[in-house]
């Protein structure tokens, strides 16, 4: 029984192995996919841990406002 799994596993491996190295994703990159309208934009909530981080929380937010804004936010 244990050979037969093993042998599932191998093929299984070997076809996901097969269509990586054959690169046969649709989008190479993410810049690649187009904006949604922004009626079509869910909302979305960023945590970031912050465990003793009161000296250095300012930048982190900042940091990540300018990411959200560089990926065409508010």
């Amino acid at each position: 029984m244990l050979f037969w799994l093993d042998i599932v596993a191998l093929a299984a491996y070997t076809l996901i192995g097969l269509e990586v190295a054959t690169d046969s994703r649709k989008t190479r990159f993410l810049l690649d996919i187009q904006p949604a309208a922004p009626d079509q934009t869910p909302e979305v909530s960023v945590i970031d841990a912050a465990r003793k981080e009161e000296r250095n929380i300012r930048e982190a937010l900042q940091s990540l406002l300018a990411e959200y804004q560089y990926w065409g936010g508010a």
